[in-house]
């Protein structure tokens, strides 16, 4: 019974069925989806269904936990490996009960196939055929509220796991080994790898007392990329490439967007617990990639990858790469040293927020070009970033920070950007939804960055969608259009203008108000995420106070057949919200070549009291369409609804993000034509 050994597990004595997939979940509700999947391809109630635990041992390698391919990919895979397996077992049954397959039915309740008066049960049909091992599929969720559980801190994390003798311990990150030699206590103990070094103690009390005896390492002293995005970008090594190609003429007009670093957010900080029983290194992580975890600690200790077992275990946030997988690097080299003891390694918040990757910091710039009838008839997009995809394994490097800081030789020179096979990276969506005949991207990677970047959700998506869209709202107003009307005769997506049509209609009553608002403004935005995923259309209605202030969004989104509709709506109402955050607030920069920030207080982001008002409206184009990934579709045109409404205030495109208070005043002080009554609002 080909793929049933792959991804099914029976149960009788439960009477389940037991799923087995290699993405993981993190909040995303895709393990409901999932069962919701191979429940409707199997034709039974889901209550029969539960994905397993993850792990290198029996689950698949289905690739990342990334790019909204959950369900998009590896579902629609397993929906159709569940129909293989419901053909070939009513292929079984019609044999036992003498009749064609065609005439058995299947009760979803009882798992028993009938024909007539006659049945015979599932799980009996498994002894003649070749399938997973018959074995015990636990109730994972048995009174168990993902969401719930995790607002009340009720849901067990990685970082709540104790395994019994378990030791904790914590890198030196740069400290010198002479200098913690002396201040170190009795019940700890150096470890020292090569150029790594780290201190292995009873309990997490004892690390932080001694951490707050040692010095603090120094800031590299690299000023080249401090300060404000715009002062540095454009300076440095790049590695570039370009796609299309537009003839040399002058641009009717351009708009340029960026953004600084954007920290990753994680409730929890990076975790990891690992064990070497001297034939085996078994790590525990909430990594998005465990295969690709597995393979480069392999590497790194030297050993068969079939020495190497990573389980996956949830931590409390996770909007890409975050310091997952160089916890569990850590807690691989240290452990290898402890023979037989779990080593526990739990990251301090300031090495989470400056030593974890960041989301890299970005420059776009749309060139456009159009005809008398202001119709674009060339884009041009040439983008600056960081790098986007510096995963464990990416372009052939290691990429993990203990490995490099154990050999510096394993440290990338060049770090070229996401292939466009996985959507790119800096330039994901830099092609515009709109039909434009002739489209040149032209893309930048900055070399020789003091800090590490990678993967956020949306990558390129952010920056690149701000400046189309605004870019668009500039065209409408030379062509004396509304911003709808300007986009709706650029598009020739049906289902691109679909959405678009139906946020007009959803939003036109505030927009009618409007009139009676003055203060208010509202602005849009619309894409497809890496212009093959789900549809976005937003409209942002913000008042200017005594800094922006977001009062409402209109979402709608086609995500193709939804599966799990709870899932759907809660991937795209954070999506908005962590949007809007990053486009009024977030931003780090660097001083002396480091993260200026050491704390929470150092980095706003947007509480409850900035939460707007949410309508959300998902499509249904039908069940026959497939899934599109929802997960990072609302990043960019969130964040262009929310900057084309504040520039509409204002009289001006103003791009440079985050639009909060500081940024407005030095507009606002800056322009002679600005509305003097808007300048004294913000004075």
């Amino acid at each position: 019974m080909t793929g049933i050994g792959k991804r099914f597990v029976f149960d009788p004595v439960a009477r389940r069925i037991g799923l087995r997939v290699g993405k993981v979940e993190l909040g995303q509700h895709i393990f409901e989806a999932y069962e919701a999947l191979a429940a409707n391809a199997l034709g039974i109630d889901p209550g029969h269904l539960r994905v397993l635990p993850v792990s290198t041992k029996d689950s698949p390698d289905d690739g990342l936990t990334a790019g909204s391919l959950s369900v998009q990919v590896t579902g629609a895979a397993l929906a159709l490996e569940a129909a293989t397996v419901l053909s070939n077992l009513r292929n079984a049954a019609a044999q036992a009960l003498g009749v064609s397959a065609e005439k058995v039915s299947l009760d979803p309740s009882t798992l028993c196939f009938a024909h007539g008066q006659n049945a015979c049960d599932l799980f009996d049909l498994l002894a003649g055929l070749e399938c997973a091992q018959i074995g015990t599929v636990p109730d994972l969720r048995a009174g168990t509220d993902l969401v719930g559980d995790a607002v009340i801190g009720a849901r067990a994390y990685l970082q709540d796991m104790a395994l019994p003798g378990m030791m904790h311990a914590r890198a030196l990150r740069g400290r010198a080994v002479d200098d913690v030699r002396p201040l170190l206590p009795d019940t700890c103990h150096l470890i020292v790898n090569q150029a790594y070094a780290a201190v292995l103690a009873p309990d997490e009390a004892t690390l932080a007392a001694l951490w707050a005896r040692l010095v603090e390492p120094a800031a590299p002293g690299d000023t080249r990329c401090d300060g404000p995005v715009s002062g540095w970008i454009r300076w440095g090594r790049v590695l570039s490439t370009r796609t299309g190609s537009i003839p040399d003429a002058p641009s009717t007009f351009s708009v340029s967007a960026s953004r600084g670093f954007i920290l990753h957010g994680s409730i929890a900080p990076s975790c990891a617990v690992a064990v070497w029983d001297g034939a085996e290194m078994t790590v525990y992580s909430h990594s998005q990639g465990l295969f690709a975890l597995r393979t480069q600690i392999a590497r790194v200790l030297e050993l068969g990858a079939d020495q190497v077992l990573v389980h996956h275990v949830p931590s409390a946030g996770c909007y890409g790469h975050t310091g997952a997988d160089d916890a569990a690097m850590d807690a691989a080299l240290i452990a290898r040293q402890a023979i037989g003891q779990p080593v526990r390694v739990a990251w301090p918040r300031i090495d989470d927020i400056r030593l974890a990757p960041l989301g890299a910091p970005m420059l776009a710039e749309a060139k456009v070009t159009t005809n008398e009838s202001h119709t674009i008839t060339g884009w041009q997009q040439e983008i600056w970033s960081a790098p986007h995809g510096q995963r464990p394994g990416g372009a052939g490097h290691v990429n993990l920070l203990a490995a490099m800081e154990r050999d510096p030789d394993l440290r990338p020179v060049d770090i070229p950007d996401l292939p466009e096979q996985v959507g790119a990276g800096a330039a994901r969506n830099a092609v515009p939804i709109y039909a434009i005949p002739k489209v040149q991207v032209t893309t930048h990677i900055v070399q020789d960055l003091p800090v590490r970047t990678s993967s956020l959700r949306g990558l390129g998506t952010h920056v690149n969608t701000i400046a189309i869209e605004a870019a668009m709202d500039r065209l409408a107003a030379r062509a004396g259009e509304t911003p709808f009307a300007c986009r709706d005769r650029h598009l020739d997506d049906p289902r691109a203008r679909a959405v678009l049509d139906k946020l007009a209609t959803t939003c036109a009553p505030a927009m009618a108000a409007l009139s009676t608002m003055p203060e208010d403004s509202i602005g849009i935005g619309l894409g497809r995420y890496k212009n093959k995923a789900a549809y976005a259309a937003v409209a942002a209605r913000i008042r200017l106070e005594d800094a922006p202030r977001l009062l409402e969004l209109w979402a709608v989104v086609d995500a193709g057949h939804v599966v799990h509709r709870d899932g759907a709506l809660n991937q795209i109402e954070g999506g908005m919200i962590q949007s809007a955050s990053w486009t009024l607030l977030e931003r780090a920069l660097l001083r002396n070549g480091q993260i200026e920030v050491e704390g929470w207080d150092d980095y706003p982001t947007l509480g409850w009291d900035g939460v707007p008002k949410l309508h959300v409206s998902l499509a249904d184009p039908g069940s026959d369409v497939p899934s599109l990934g929802v997960g990072e579709c609302m990043v960019g045109p969130t964040a262009a609804a929310i900057v084309n409404a504040i520039s509409q205030a204002l009289g001006q495109p103003i791009t440079d993000l985050p639009l909060d208070r500081d940024r407005l005043i030095a507009v606002l002080m800056n322009d002679e034509k600005i509305d003097k009554k808007l300048q004294n609002s913000f004075s």
